[in-house]
């Protein structure tokens, strides 16, 4: 059961983190409208134009973190594509331990991750799509979604498991200044999403804190588990 832990740990922070392999971006993907979403230039830390929302979205957007775990990692927006009728913004991130894409779209306020499958330690991920922040609601509001994880050991005579997973997120605080790396950042939503995957016997909860600056994107990440925390620092950012 650790081993299953650990491994689901794995590939969920690999999510919240909106990770995935970088990847080149296909030639559909450089298609994408240079005027649309329009951002605010080269930064290191602190405000900037940005698209009025709090992930700014255009092919090329770049975000650098420190990870708890001594590593670096770089997020950049490799462009566009359409899935189930809807333009959603492809991420490529390195440094991350496990493979797939990751995809945002805003809409109304509500901020929608999605995932391909996802692998890692010989096992695979099936992906996600749920709401993993609204920016219109005020302190205290809540929102909920879910899905059905389904794990694939690549055990022969191993079947393929199903687990319901039930999201609930929360805002935490709104409006705030908040400090990261040493950088200063003002019209901050923190905000607390739990995951929690029933199975046969087990509970699993996963929590993620994250700080989110306006024209910014996400400033701060605290993933944990029973088994672990991983948590994400901004260093530096480039928006177009």
């Amino acid at each position: 059961m650790k081993t299953f832990k650990l491994l689901f740990a794995v590939l969920i922070i690999a999510v919240a983190g909106v990770s995935c392999d970088s990847e080149p971006v296909d030639p559909v993907v450089t298609d994408q409208d240079p005027n649309e979403n329009p951002g605010g230039g080269n930064n290191n830390g602190g405000n900037n134009a940005g698209d009025g929302t709090y992930w700014p979205l255009a092919m090329g957007n770049k975000w650098i973190y420190n990870i708890s775990n001594g590593t670096t990692t770089e997020v950049t927006i490799l462009g566009t594509e359409t899935l189930d009728g809807q333009t959603w913004y492809k991420f490529g991130q390195e440094n991350t331990g496990a493979t797939g894409n990751s995809f945002l779209r805003i809409s109304d306020g509500d901020y929608f991750l999605r995932s391909s499958a996802l692998t890692a330690q010989g096992a695979s991920v099936t992906g996600i799509n749920y709401v993993v922040l609204k920016d219109d609601i005020a302190v205290n509001d809540t929102w909920e979604d879910s899905f059905t994880q389904s794990i694939s050991y690549g055990i022969p005579g191993f079947p393929d498991v199903e687990y319901p997973v039930e999201i609930d997120g929360k805002i935490l605080e709104k409006g705030i200044s908040y400090m990261v790396e040493g950088n200063a950042y003002t019209d901050v939503i923190h905000s607390r999403v739990w995951q929690t995957m029933t199975g046969d016997g087990f509970v699993i909860i996963t929590t993620t804190d994250t700080w989110y600056a306006k024209n910014v994107g996400a400033i701060k990440t605290v993933t944990s588990t029973s088994e672990e925390t991983i948590t994400q620092t901004l260093v530096s950012y480039e928006l177009n």
